[in-house]
C-alpha cells in the first residue's frame, strides 16, 4: 500500500510499490495542478496513477473521472482555499477537516498529526511503523514548483 498525508499546505507521499509483503519498486503518488492544488492517491497501482493523471490536468476542466478505485483505494485534491476534496469507490465527498492521511500508514500519520505533528513528521511516524510505507519522500506545497525529497 502506501501513504500520503496532508497537512498546512503540505503534501508528503511515499514512494514505495508493495506487492503482499514484498516492496518491489518505487512510483511518485502525489502531483501539484497549475492552480496549485495538490493531490495524492494510494491502492491498487493502475488506478492511482489514472487518478493522478486525471487530478492534474482533466479535473480543471471538470471532466468526469475516468477510473474506479477498488475497495482499498483513496485518493483526494487538496486546494489552496483549504478545500479537501476525497475521492473512493465510485463517490467523492468534500471534507471539513483540517488534516488528511490516506493508506496503510494512515491512522499513524493521523494519530502524530491529531498530537501536533507536521505533514513530514507524520509521514515518519508512518514509515517507522508500517511495512507498507517506504522513501524517498515526495514533498510539494501549493506555491512552490519546487520538489523535495527526503528519505
Amino acid at each position: 500500500m502506501t501513504t500520503i498525508v496532508y497537512r498546512a499546505g503540505l503534501i508528503v507521499g511515499d514512494t514505495c510499490i508493495t506487492q503482499g509483503n514484498s516492496r518491489v519498486g518505487r512510483v511518485t503518488k502525489v502531483v501539484r495542478r497549475k492552480d496549485g492544488a495538490l493531490a495524492g492517491a494510494c491502492g491498487e497501482l493502475g488506478a492511482l496513477t489514472s487518478f493522478l493523471g486525471w487530478a492534474e490536468t482533466e479535473s480543471l476542466k471538470k471532466k468526469a473521472k475516468p477510473f474506479l478505485f477498488c475497495d482499498s483505494g483513496e485518493g483526494f485534491i487538496a486546494h489552496p482555499d483549504g478545500r479537501i476534496q476525497w475521492y473512493g469507490g465510485e463517490g467523492t465527498a468534500f471534507l471539513d477537516v483540517p488534516h488528511i492521511a490516506i493508506g496503510s500508514g494512515s491512522l499513524v500519520a493521523m494519530g502524530a498529526m491529531f498530537m501536533g505533528a507536521s505533514a513530514r513528521d507524520a509521514m515518519v511516524a508512518a514509515a517507522s511503523i508500517d511495512h507498507g510505507t517506504g522513501g524517498p519522500f515526495v514533498c510539494l506545497t501549493h506555491d512552490s514548483k519546487v520538489v523535495e525529497t527526503f528519505s
